[in-house]
């Protein structure tokens, strides 16, 4: 029968070493729950049971980790997690039951998502499109980002701008802006640096 010969610890993630060569990572709280320290033996067919149970609780438990720090989606998440090496069936398992639990909210995700680029100068357009690849609902796309907002938002921007009014105007359209919006902010644009120039005359 397979025996732990080594159990290491790290950044909340055990790895337990089987004396056949074999490994098993999981949560600290999985380990202290499943009795996995060295020296305990484990046959094989609780074994293969054990890890499949383990990186979900695995997936779980860093996925919450990352969502103490602040709201994320489940495609964010899911690479984080792939790229810890958890595989993909345990980490769609993972993923499926926090999501109905409702700690993820990807609602908070987007809200926050589009507070963060609008203040970096994108149209609602941009966002949605943003979001709507990441795999967020809607009706939290639509409740995160309006274009009711685009005209404050890009005047917002040119007025922290200090480049001219033709390279904002390029810069308004790859924001994915309407029209309408992009010559207000011109407009606005070309009048202060009017006033700048009569004032520096003046």
């Amino acid at each position: 029968m397979p025996v732990i010969v080594a159990c290491r610890a790290r950044s909340g993630i055990c790895t337990a070493e089987f004396d056949d060569g074999a490994e098993l990572r999981c949560s600290r709280p999985f380990a202290a729950r499943h009795g996995i320290r060295k020296g305990a033996e484990i046959d094989d067919p609780f074994r293969d049971r054990l890890r499949e149970a383990a990186d979900e609780d695995l997936a779980a438990e860093l996925a919450r980790a990352k969502l103490r720090r602040r709201p994320r989606c489940r495609s964010e998440l899911r690479w984080d997690l792939l790229r810890a090496g958890i595989p993909r069936p345990a980490v769609e398992t993972a993923l499926r039951a926090l999501h109905q639990d409702g700690e993820i909210d990807e609602a908070a995700y987007a809200r926050r998502h589009a507070a963060k680029r609008r203040k970096a100068g994108a149209s609602a357009a941009l966002i949605r499109g943003e979001l709507a690849a990441r795999g967020i609902a809607s009706a939290d796309i639509a409740a995160a980002a309006s274009e009711a907002d685009d005209l404050e938002v890009a005047l917002d921007w040119s007025r922290r701008s200090r480049r001219d009014p033709d390279w904002k105007r390029r810069r308004l359209r790859r924001a994915g802006f309407r029209a309408d919006v992009i010559e207000a902010v011109i407009a606005e644009s070309e009048s202060a640096a009017s006033a700048a120039a009569a004032d520096a005359i003046g």
